[in-house]
């Protein structure tokens, strides 16, 4: 078989990605992907943090419902409930008192209906 003149033979380096550049292509394009949608929750978190405030949250009742968020998203419920447990009886021990006043109202509004 002879070869026509001026016919471009197809490069095996490009058809199997030899040099990866294809593969490195498709991860920088995931990457950007994810990163686009990363900044878009990241505004969509800024932006229900306004609307808490302005619903008269304060900052520490604002930070504590993401540190739910996070907890509850991880499911580390239980792993906060043991620290919190810990925090309880080393208080205790050393007289500080950290709980007394939510233990004091805690049942405020359960006798509501």
């Amino acid at each position: 078989m002879a070869d026509i003149p001026n016919e471009r033979r197809p490069d095996l380096s490009e058809i199997f990605d030899l040099n990866r550049h294809k593969a490195v292509r498709d991860f920088v394009e995931r990457f950007e992907n994810l990163m686009r949608d990363q900044d878009a929750v990241r505004n969509d978190i800024k932006e229900l943090t306004i609307e808490a405030r302005e619903a008269m949250f304060s900052p520490v009742e604002i930070k504590a419902m993401k540190s739910i968020a996070k907890l509850r998203k991880d499911d580390k419920a239980n792993a906060m409930a043991e620290s919190l447990a810990a925090l309880r009886r080393v208080s205790n021990a050393v007289r500080f008192d950290l709980f007394t006043w939510s233990d004091e109202h805690r049942n405020e509004g359960k006798d509501q209906p």
